[in-house]
């Protein structure tokens, strides 16, 4: 991407960033002819023009992960003969009705 047009994106954002009021920021797109969605774009083109290239070196130090030490116990064995035990839930409830009808005739 050129950089003139680079730049006309970085001051049409910066412009539009300015302004406080909804209706402003409307009658600027309108009149710029621009949508809120070419907005997000220029956006979008600003920000990858400004990530550094994976060739270029960068000006920080180079990150080093750390390692969590002991994150993970080993698992527990069963003794031999003996099956692993498993963790389940509750078991379902059962509920029974029982319902007595007594009719008596005379």
């Amino acid at each position: 991407m050129a950089d003139d047009e680079l730049a006309r994106m970085r001051r049409i954002v910066a412009e539009y960033d300015s302004l406080e009021d909804p209706e402003q920021r409307s009658e600027f797109l309108d009149i710029r002819g621009y949508t809120r969605g070419s907005l997000a774009g220029a956006r979008r083109a600003i920000a990858a023009a400004d990530r550094p290239t994976p060739g270029e070196p960068s000006s920080r130090a180079p990150r080093r992960t750390r390692r969590r030490q002991g994150s993970r116990r080993p698992a527990p064995v069963a003794p031999p003969g003996r099956p692993r035990l498993r963790r389940r839930g509750p078991a379902p409830r059962k509920v029974v009705i029982t319902l007595r009808i007594v009719v008596e005739f005379p």
